[in-house]
């Protein structure tokens, strides 16, 4: 269809490596679909996931998530009985996983990456045991609410606990029901 001189066309669009999400009219949509179709032979999803992340929004009640549980099941079903000396790939991929929303876990992730150039079965089986500890809890992520902005506090259980001069288990994950200190749960 032509558009009146001057009509405004609003269109969003997110680019990541090959990974994209297009926002606007289903006119608008379609027609940046079909072209990148015609010359990618792109596949399109129903907007649930973006660059291995879970989104699930609710409008209405003024909240969006990002969690990892696909990447995280397909993850296990490719590592759990896999080679050793698959360490850097499984290495990779727990790393997309604490980079994008499993923070907590950062520091282990960081160690057995640094072991990438002198690996063997024992570090893929420490890198099996992250990959089962994200996966006990697949659901967990990041959580924003409308009118969340300027309370982004990290709830107790995640800091560091300290026993005099010592930490004591510094990156306990805690309950997925934690209710920060603002007596809001899933705040962030």
């Amino acid at each position: 269809k032509r558009r009146e001189p001057g009509a405004d066309i609003f269109t969003t669009i997110i680019l990541h490596c090959d990974d994209l999400r297009v926002g606007g009219t289903r006119e608008v949509v379609k027609i940046i679909h079909d072209s990148l179709y015609k010359e990618y032979k792109i596949t399109s999803a129903d907007g649930t996931r973006f660059l291995g992340m879970d989104v699930a929004y609710d409008l209405r009640e003024g909240i969006l998530k990002f969690s990892m549980k696909t990447y995280i099941a397909n993850i296990v079903e490719r590592f759990t009985d896999a080679d050793p000396e698959l360490f850097r790939e499984i290495v990779g991929c727990l790393l997309w996983c604490v980079l994008c929303v499993r923070g907590p876990e950062l520091m282990r992730v960081k160690d057995l990456a640094q072991r990438s150039n002198n690996f063997g079965p024992s570090d893929f089986q420490d890198a099996l045991k992250v990959l089962h500890r994200l996966n006990r809890e697949p659901d967990l992520g990041i959580v924003f609410r409308r009118g969340g902005a300027g309370k982004e506090l990290i709830p107790a259980t995640t800091r560091p606990k300290t026993r005099g001069d010592q930490e004591e288990d510094a990156y306990h994950l805690g309950s997925s029901d934690i209710i920060n200190e603002l007596g809001e749960k899933d705040l962030y």
